[in-house]
């Protein structure tokens, strides 16, 4: 009986190509086990790698190229109104709270004997006039005005979560210059910043159908 078992055995070894057959295919089987693991594994590993990127498609705002092209410009057109009133508010503010003299209406006048003098203060930089204040407080009361219509016409062209932004810096704005005085630019300054920061990311979030 042993040796019919053995026969058999010695049989299985000659009919598999003798030991090193058998090797073999327990090498290809192993060899087989390992790569079909590893396969699932990277194919797990593309798997979660392209829901995350189709997380993050599905979290970006598809807009067409010309409502895109619409409203950069009008972010363009509201950055660049607020900053015209915003300069004139820095000038003006800048000269009222400086030792610069102010030469009032009253004093400028051809029967002034301090007239010459006068010219020469204003000349070196030591005085402004009456006149050239109002002038400026003129400026910025029209860049205000110019920009509260802007932002008015923008309504119906962008979120309202942006228009928000620039009605911050409008309304900021307006309180300071009704101060007729500086008043703290921190917030003004905070404003600025956060419509930089968050227009900045909106439009980066975007993807513009073409």
């Amino acid at each position: 009986m042993p040796e019919e078992i053995g026969d058999v055995i010695v049989a299985c070894i000659v009919s598999a190509g003798g030991i090193g057959g058998i090797i073999i295919a327990a090498v290809k089987f192993s060899s087989e086990i390992i790569a079909k693991r590893l396969d699932e594994k990277y194919t797990l590993k593309i798997n979660r790698a392209l829901e995350t990127h189709k997380g993050k498609l599905d979290n970006r705002i598809h807009i067409s190229r010309a409502m895109f092209d619409k409203e950069f410009e009008i972010y363009q057109t509201l950055c660049s109104a607020f900053y015209e009133a915003y300069s004139r508010y820095e000038i003006l503010q800048g000269l009222m709270n400086s030792d610069k003299a102010i030469i009032p209406k009253s004093e400028i006048r051809l029967d002034n004997p301090k007239l010459f003098d006068l010219y020469n203060d204003i000349q070196n930089g030591n005085a402004v006039t009456e006149i050239d204040i109002d002038q400026l407080k003129n400026e910025l009361s029209e860049k205000l005005l110019d920009f509260r219509k802007l932002l008015y016409k923008s309504g119906a062209f962008i979120p309202h979560d942006n228009q928000k932004l620039f009605i911050d810096l409008l309304n900021e704005l307006s309180i300071c210059v009704k101060k007729n005085s500086i008043c703290s630019s921190d917030k003004l300054h905070l404003l600025r910043g956060k419509m930089q920061v968050e227009l900045r990311s909106y439009l980066e979030n975007l993807s513009v159908i073409e």
